[in-house]
C-alpha cells in the first residue's frame, strides 16, 4: 500500500535516517497504520530502492521511486537500503552502514 495514499504520512516518524553520496535515505513508520516504508530525498541515479523486514516481507520501488510501498511492521524489524553510486546504503532502527556494491547482480 502506497503511503501517501492511506495518509500514513500523516503520523509518520523518522525511524533512521542516512547521508550519503548526496542522498538521504529515510526508514519511516507510521503508528497509525503500523507499517514502516523507505524513501530516498534525490531518486535520480539510484538503484533498488527498497524495504525489507526481518519475516521476509519486502517491498521494491518502481525505477526512479522515491519511496516504497509499506511493509506491515514496526520499527524494530525494518530496514530500508538504496544502491547510490556504488554503494549500498542501509538503515534500521539503531544502525546505519554503507558497502561497496560489487559483481552485475
Amino acid at each position: 500500500m502506497d503511503p501517501y495514499r492511506e495518509r500514513c504520512d500523516r503520523d509518520s516518524v523518522v525511524v533512521h535516517r542516512l547521508r550519503a553520496y548526496g542522498r538521504v535515505l529515510t526508514l519511516e513508520y507510521s503508528p497509525a497504520c503500523l507499517a514502516s516504508w523507505a524513501e530516498v530525498d534525490t531518486p535520480a541515479a539510484t538503484a533498488r530502492l527498497r524495504i525489507a523486514t526481518t519475516g521476509g516481507d519486502q517491498e521494491v520501488a518502481g525505477k526512479g521511486g522515491a519511496y516504497t510501498e509499506m511493509v506491515g511492521s514496526g520499527p524494530d524489524a525494518a530496514r530500508a537500503t538504496v544502491v547510490v553510486a556504488g554503494h549500498q546504503l542501509g538503515v534500521g532502527r539503531y544502525d546505519s552502514w554503507i558497502d561497496a556494491v560489487t559483481g552485475s547482480a
